[in-house]
């Protein structure tokens, strides 16, 4: 496989999880593409198709990467001057060693309800990708408190807002658009009056 970077990650898991979360894959993600650029990119996809548990690696391409799918844990596709790259993040073999804390009721001290909606004010203290991940799934468990299982992030689309400092001082909001069959839900996430993407969340039993 060609690839422009390859980078050897190291996981800590957050509180009493036994897998990498997916807010930091996003982060490491995120900030190896800004790193390797010089800039943040203008749109930026990524999927999860499987839990990682242990550390992995992290390969950035300007094609597609030809990888068996099955070796695949995570896709990220991003856009920056008109182009579009590729990553993948697959699994190694190291354990993941340390524990760090993570308090989600934290972050989510200060949320809004509504009946479709949840609403807070951005935080400094933890990244962004951690207060949509922890906003969605609180507005899941008030309104699909039937859903029997674990909501997981699976997926996300910003196509604007994917530095940090866009989201200082604003309002971050996460609507329910759609529930697509019993596992699979398709939310948007609103910077004050603006869209700027759409995240989705899938139930495992």
């Amino acid at each position: 496989m060609d690839y422009l970077l390859r980078k050897e990650w190291n996981f800590s898991f957050k509180g009493a999880r036994s897998y990498a979360h997916g807010t930091d894959i996003y982060d490491l993600a995120l900030n190896e593409i800004t790193k390797y650029f010089g800039a943040h990119p203008e749109t930026i996809k990524v999927s999860f198709h499987k839990v990682l548990r242990r550390n992995a690696w992290f390969f950035l391409c300007e094609k597609p990467p030809q990888i068996d799918k099955k070796q695949v844990y995570a896709y990220v596709e991003l856009m920056l001057k008109k182009r579009v790259y590729y990553s993948a993040i697959l699994e190694r073999s190291e354990e993941i060693s340390s524990r760090i804390p993570y308090d989600e009721d934290e972050i989510l001290r200060g949320v809004f309800l509504e009946k479709d909606s949840a609403s807070l004010n951005i935080r400094e203290d933890s990244s962004y990708i951690e207060q949509i991940v922890a906003l969605t799934k609180c507005l899941h468990n008030c309104i699909y408190s039937d859903a029997k299982g674990k909501w997981f992030f699976s997926r996300i689309e910003l196509f604007r807002a994917t530095a940090p400092c866009e989201y200082a001082g604003s309002q971050l909001r996460i609507n329910a658009e759609k529930r697509l069959g019993f596992r699979l839900t398709r939310n948007s996430i609103w910077l004050d009056d603006s869209p700027i993407g759409e995240i989705w969340f899938t139930l495992t039993v």
